[in-house]
């Protein structure tokens, strides 16, 4: 049976994630490239669940899976970094798109300059 605390400790640590890609979009704006490709990533990683082991169905954090595998046990790590690859490569791919449409939407919105007024003397 599964624990009912469960949802209630991903939304706390959605929160989390999403107060870090804040923190990280905060530390790099000034470099807008640099801001989405570091926010993409944090989220990316933070982000892609992965089960425990591939007997237990439940899910955690790859990125945490992925460290605390590597450091304790003598699970192979690639069954975690292939997921993690995948969907940090598709987020940034999904964000340049959305970056060049935003782009190109702007662009359509150039405003005109209102003509200035003459003064009659």
């Amino acid at each position: 049976m599964q624990d009912p605390t469960i949802p209630l400790m991903w939304y706390a640590y959605l929160v989390g994630v999403v107060g870090l890609m804040i923190s990280t979009w905060w530390m790099f704006r000034q470099r807008s490239e640099l801001a989405q490709f570091a926010t993409v990533t944090v989220g990316a990683w933070l982000l892609t669940p992965v089960a425990l082991t591939p007997d237990i169905p439940q899910w955690a954090p790859a990125f945490f899976v992925l460290v605390l595998d590597g450091l304790f046990t003598d699970q192979p790590v690639m069954r975690v970094l292939w997921p993690m690859a995948f969907v940090w490569v598709a987020a940034l791919i999904l964000s340049l798109l959305a970056r060049f449409a935003w782009q190109k939407w702007r662009s359509g919105k150039v405003p005109t300059p209102e003509p200035e007024p003459e003064l009659e003397s």
